[in-house]
């Protein structure tokens, strides 16, 4: 069976705010001894234009998830961040 994919177009920023929230989800699961290889592989698909699937998908909106949380117990700006997830949310859905 063949996977449903989606083309995303993404910015410099938005790859960068991706690539940080990846990073550090990685850095979460090895530090509690568990598989970062779905991780991994999200961080190697990372282009301006990609491919995704629904799993790659959920493994960056679950990081931008993260991110998004720990950003705002600091007291930090979240507007790119939660821009970004709604745009992912509505590609997520399209993919179910």
């Amino acid at each position: 069976m063949l996977k449903k994919k989606v083309k995303i177009e993404l910015s410099s920023e938005e790859q960068r705010i991706i690539l940080y929230a990846l990073n550090e989800l990685r850095t979460e699961l090895i530090q509690e001894n568990r598989y970062a290889d779905v991780v991994n592989e999200a961080m190697c698909r990372l282009k301006s234009k990609m491919k995704a699937d629904r799993y790659i998908l959920g493994v960056i909106l679950n990081a931008l998830d993260r991110k998004r949380k720990n950003e705002i117990s600091k007291g930090q700006d979240t507007e790119q961040m939660d821009y970004l997830i709604l745009r992912l949310l509505d590609i997520h859905k399209i993919l179910k």
